[in-house]
C-alpha cells in the first residue's frame, strides 16, 4: 500500500547546539512545531548529530516518534546523504507502514532499511 499520503521529511543535521541571542527561544518554537506536525503524521523528522560536540538532549526533543537521534561520524557525512537519497526511493515504492521511518529497527516491509543495514552502509569502505 505504501505511504497513504505525502509526508514531507525534515532532515536536521547539526554538529553542536543552538547559538545566538534568541537561539534557544527559536529552538523551543521549532521543537513545538515539529512535535505537533509529527504527532499528526504530517511530518517525518530525521534528527542527525555529526561529530562529538552534539547536544543530543536538544536534538532528541525534535522528534516525538524517533527514540534516539541518529549519530554520524563526520567522516561518514557523504554516506549519510547517499543513504537518505536511496532510502527515499525505497520508501516511496515499498509497502512500508506509515511509522516504519521511526521504528527502523523493527522487521522491515518491502525494501525498507533496517538500522543494522544503515550502520553497515556507513561503515562500508568506498
Amino acid at each position: 500500500m505504501g505511504i497513504k499520503y505525502y509526508q514531507p521529511w525534515l532532515v536536521v543535521i547539526t554538529d553542536g547546539a543552538p547559538q545566538g541571542p534568541n537561539a534557544m527561544q527559536n529552538m523551543e518554537l521549532a521543537i513545538k512545531a515539529c512535535n505537533e506536525l509529527e504527532s499528526n503524521d504530517k511530518l517525518v523528522v530525521f534528527n542527525i548529530g555529526v561529530g562529538s560536540g552534539v547536544d543530543f538532549d536538544i536534538l532528541k526533543r525534535l522528534s516525538v516518534k524517533r527514540e534516539e537521534p541518529i549519530s554520524v561520524n563526520s567522516a561518514d557525512f557523504a554516506k549519510l546523504f547517499e543513504f537518505l537519497g536511496s532510502s527515499s526511493s525505497s520508501i516511496v515504492s515499498s509497502g512500508m507502514s506509515d511509522d516504519a521511518l521511526y521504528h527502523i529497527n523493527t522487521t522491515p516491509e518491502g525494501s525498507a532499511v533496517g538500522v543494522d543495514d544503515f550502520m553497515n552502509f556507513l561503515n562500508e569502505d568506498n
